[in-house]
């Protein structure tokens, strides 16, 4: 068993920035808890964390479940599932964009305008795209697709 309390294991903590923000709000969580009843406590640990970038992403998408988690009876294992499900979904959006560059390099030089689009594309038209990508025979041919 590893300590992930504030202090312990930090090389851990900073490799892993899932378990380290996790950490992080835990002990701000008990910090504030310490003054406060518990669901501001949560709350202010929650808004703290995402103004300085700690989890972020996920306490903005997942805040209402954090807390009612928290405040219902704390289970550690799903908060830590939610994470690693949240994790493999960025993992797998991460590695659908590289294959769709990776298909586009292909076809040649990549305009860099693609590529701003390409980065912040949703799901569903990043895999038309890569659909009409990997069916184009220059790059050309799929610009004139998606223009």
């Amino acid at each position: 068993m590893v300590n992930i309390n504030a202090g312990m294991n930090p090389e851990l903590l900073r490799r892993c920035k899932a378990l380290g923000g996790y950490a992080t709000f835990v002990d701000k969580v008990r910090t504030y808890n310490r003054s406060m009843p518990l669901t501001a406590a949560v709350d202010q640990a929650v808004d703290e964390c995402v103004e300085n970038g700690v989890l972020e992403e996920f306490f903005s998408k997942h805040r209402r479940e954090v807390r009612n988690m928290v405040l219902t009876e704390f289970d550690e294992e799903k908060f830590l599932k939610m994470m690693r499900e949240e994790e493999r979904a960025e993992g797998r959006a991460e590695g659908r964009l590289e294959n769709f560059m990776g298909i586009l390099h292909d076809l040649g030089e990549i305009p860099p305008e693609i590529l701003e689009r390409a980065r912040v594309l949703d799901a569903d038209t990043l895999k038309q795209w890569t659909k009409l990508a990997s069916r184009a025979e220059s790059m050309q041919e799929f610009l004139e697709q998606i223009l």
